[in-house]
């Protein structure tokens, strides 16, 4: 699970990517 964008902060963005 890639969280280098921002993990929590962006939950969004991780799920996207």
């Amino acid at each position: 699970m890639p969280n280098w964008g921002g993990g929590k902060k962006s939950g969004a963005l991780v799920h996207s990517e």
